[in-house]
């Protein structure tokens, strides 16, 4: 790989895993001229478990090709991607796995699955024309017993999940072993099928190698109380259970396993090695639950004075508004919760001046089934309580704002378990997010309006962890942290026209404490009275973790006689990562232009063009000393965003690339960035044309492009240049009808990119057509 773009091959400075295949030092070797593909597939199995750190934070794959003498040319890389089985091969000493399609073996063709159980396969994998259609090919899972087993021991494969998955909603586990005419169980084997949760957690059973008889066998576990097993529809024992938790709960694991309980020899009787055929591991039959979910709603209203002072009215038009809503299970979306919700709505106008609305609401949401019997005295489940009201002042005035409250409140309780290699430990998390938010708005007579916001966010969490190590005694660790956002909006209209200008910050604090959240009196009460007060007030030991600034700018002038103008400026900045001391942080800056201007040719209204440029500049860099201001940084990229049109990308030979790259060496060699600096530049240029004609041969719009993106990281520069053109119509069908909207729209875009790094020419074409019958 070319790592500093000075076109020669760095092979010396590679951290990580090398793989060699047999005497070579490489993977494959190609030869100068050769335009075939090759499959290349390598077993990374054993080089994964000898290094698992460097794959645990792997963030890269580096393919290195290296030319031999003064050959040269080009090597393209289709794609790179991970497979693997979805059974894993737990014993390789005793056990070869492999998959074999019904194309590959005229044993399993004459011995389908499909052929045996049509329906269940049909209702597994759907029907012929859907399983061609997906290019499906039926396979089974071919295992071999190769070697000798001493009594006791048990080979076994698996089919294992990432996330342990919740399998109580069903009734049934099955799946199918194919005994081959000409094979014979070994004296002495007997099978084994676990469902575990870890080591510790699990249920097993033992199959009697002498039950199994030749052809396929129905393997089957009811998921009842006992776990009674079936085989070919006969009741043959209840799998044991090892533990006290739920496995079905929470089942990380389905293993099936050869156990020896004798010495086990594979040519005993023979032939060697023993092969028996797996297929179709699934769960089935949906356990029936039964939800229910309710709602009910009234209101009730007076219009005109119901109370007055004299000839003076106190409170007009009175309304209130009472519901309940309850959920259960599908309803509300987990099938083991239901939710409770209560609110209310008030509103009138008070002495004849203003209009206040009053919103309130309370939901718990609590455990409904499934719930688990914990030893050492846990208590399993968990639960949420939502409270929340709002408020609305309105004095009916143009020159009045109008004013927001808010309150929001959440208490959970979150009690889980989490699973260890052979045992667990019990996590219990009461959590308290609150948020507080006042605002107000105003739209004036004149086209004016105005909005602000302040809101306040605090989260604490307590965490508290036991485990049989600790004898089931809860430790504690708490955490907390602060979220404070403002923001104004301005805009202004005239005619059709719209000039609008938003400022925003948004601040994280973390902490060591949230005080006086108890009780939602208390809380409500002092978050209240602390609104404006500095963070270290409503969170102790306040730090700052996070600062985001956004500034955005929007101007339309939209086209009406002969010209018209778009602008959308963005401005993003954040820092983060703050250093103990605050002399330090990162900073992510993200600066965008578009401008347009749209007119008539020669006044024919007919046809319209909008010529523009659009530029994007992101700055990202790590360690930065706090004497590089947010104001250095964006002043530092504003004097190149706002450079004219062409002058990045610039036609004029000589200069089309070298003024990009000046773009991208902002703080490059800064020594007050401790850091990895990057910069990247992206500029665009388009020219669309919309035209007003009904004639089927002219395009209803069409357009041209030219881009490009320059990009440094530290040392290290890319650069791409591209171009594209488009064109679409719009075929209206039935225009005379008001009812119905019929037409047919044709799209073609074609799209060029060149990488300058890579030395890879990009052409991309879309053609896109739709049908549209809309009432």
């Amino acid at each position: 790989e070319d790592l500093n773009g000075n076109r020669i091959f760095d092979t010396d400075s590679e951290d990580g895993v090398h793989i060699y295949t047999s005497a070579n030092d490489y993977i494959q070797e190609i030869t100068v001229g050769d335009g075939n593909w090759h499959y290349v597939s390598i077993n990374i199995l054993d080089i994964i478990n000898a290094n698992k750190s460097v794959f645990q934070y792997a963030t890269a794959i580096r393919l290195t090709v290296k030319s031999s003498g003064d050959a040269s040319g080009k090597v393209i890389i289709n794609k790179v991607w991970f497979s693997g089985a979805a059974i894993k091969n737990n014993d390789t000493d005793y056990l070869s796995i492999s998959d074999v399609s019904v194309y590959e073996d005229s044993d399993v063709n004459s011995n389908a699955f499909s052929k045996e159980y049509p329906g269940l396969y049909e209702e597994l994998h759907g029907d012929s024309r859907y399983r061609s259609r997906n290019e499906y090919v039926e396979k089974v899972m071919k295992v071999s017993l190769y070697n000798t087993m001493l009594s006791g021991t048990e080979a076994t494969l698996s089919r294992r999940f990432g996330v342990p998955v919740n399998l109580t909603s069903y009734k049934k586990f099955r799946m199918f072993l194919f005994l081959p005419s000409s094979q014979n169980v070994p004296t002495n084997l007997d099978f084994t099928l676990s469902i575990l949760s870890n080591l510790g957690e699990r249920l097993n059973f033992t199959i009697p190698g002498s039950s199994i008889q030749p052809g396929w066998n129905d393997i089957a576990v009811k998921f009842n109380s006992s776990y009674p097993v079936e085989l070919n529809g006969n009741y043959i024992g209840d799998m044991q259970k090892a533990g006290s938790l739920s496995v079905l709960k929470r089942v990380s694991e389905i293993r099936f396993g050869f156990l020896a309980n004798g010495p086990v020899d594979p040519a005993v009787p023979g032939p060697s090695p023993f092969e028996i055929w797996l297929d179709e591991w699934h769960v089935s039959e949906s356990e029936g639950l039964f939800d229910k979910a309710m709602f009910a709603e009234a209101t009730v209203g007076y219009s005109g004075e119901l109370l007055s002072i004299g000839s003076f009215p106190m409170v007009e038009d009175p309304a209130l508004l009472v519901g309940y809503e309850r959920l259960e299970g599908t309803f509300y979306g987990d099938l083991d919760f239901k939710s409770d919700k209560y609110y209310t709505d008030v509103g009138s106008h008070f002495f004849n001046y203003f209009d206040v609305q009053v919103s309130l609401s309370r939901e718990n949401i609590t455990p409904l089934r499934n719930i688990e019997e914990l030893p050492n005295n846990l208590t399993p489940g968990g639960s949420i309580d939502n409270i929340s009201h709002e408020l609305e002042l309105d004095f009916r005035m143009d020159y009045v704002p109008v004013f927001h409250h808010s309150f929001y409140r959440t208490v959970s309780v979150n009690k889980d378990i989490e699973l260890t290699d052979v045992d667990y430990r019990y996590k219990k998390v009461d959590g308290y997010n609150e948020s507080l938010g006042l605002g107000e708005h105003f739209d004036f007579p004149f086209g004016l309006s105005h909005s602000y916001s302040y809101t306040r966010n605090w989260l604490y969490e307590n965490t508290q962890v036991a485990d049989s190590d600790s004898s089931w005694d809860l430790s504690s660790q708490k955490s907390s942290s602060l979220n404070q956002v403002h923001d104004i909006f301005f805009s202004y209209s005239w005619l059709s026209n719209m000039v609008s200008a938003n400022v925003k910050r948004d601040e994280t604090f973390t902490g060591s404490y949230t005080p006086r959240y108890e009780t939602w009196f208390s809380s409500y009460t002092y978050k209240f009275g602390t609104m404006y007060s500095p963070p270290g007030m409503t969170l102790e030991d306040a730090i700052l973790s996070i600062r985001a600034d956004s500034l955005g700018l929007d101007v339309s002038l939209p086209l009406e006689n002969v010209l018209g103008f778009n602008l959308t400026l963005n401005t993003d900045f954040t820092q983060s990562n703050f250093q103990a001391s605050n002399d330090q942080r990162d900073t992510l800056a993200h600066n965008y232009i578009s401008m347009s201007f749209p007119f008539y040719p020669a006044g024919i209204t007919e046809i319209e063009i909008e010529p523009g440029v659009e530029r994007e500049i992101t700055g990202d860099y790590k360690k930065v000393s706090e004497t590089i201001g947010e104001a250095d940084v964006l002043l530092n990229t504003y004097k190149y965003l706002f450079m004219p049109p062409f002058y990045y990308i610039n036609p004029i030979r000589g200069l089309g690339r070298i003024k990009d790259y000046d773009a991208v060496d902002i703080y490059k060699n800064s020594s007050n960035i401790y850091g990895n600096t990057t910069n990247t530049l992206t500029t665009g240029y388009f020219v669309n044309t919309y035209l007003g004609y009904d004639n089927w041969y002219i395009p209803s719009s069409a357009g041209v492009s030219v881009s490009g993106e320059t990009k440094r990281s530290g040392e290290n520069y890319t650069q791409k240049r591209g171009g594209g053109a488009y064109f679409d119509k719009l075929f209206p069908f039935d225009v005379e009808s008001d009812f119905y909207d019929k037409s047919v729209t044709l799209f073609f875009n074609y799209q060029h990119e060149r990488d300058y790094s890579t030395k890879v020419l990009t052409n991309t074409f879309t053609l896109e057509t739709g049908l549209n019958i809309l009432k």
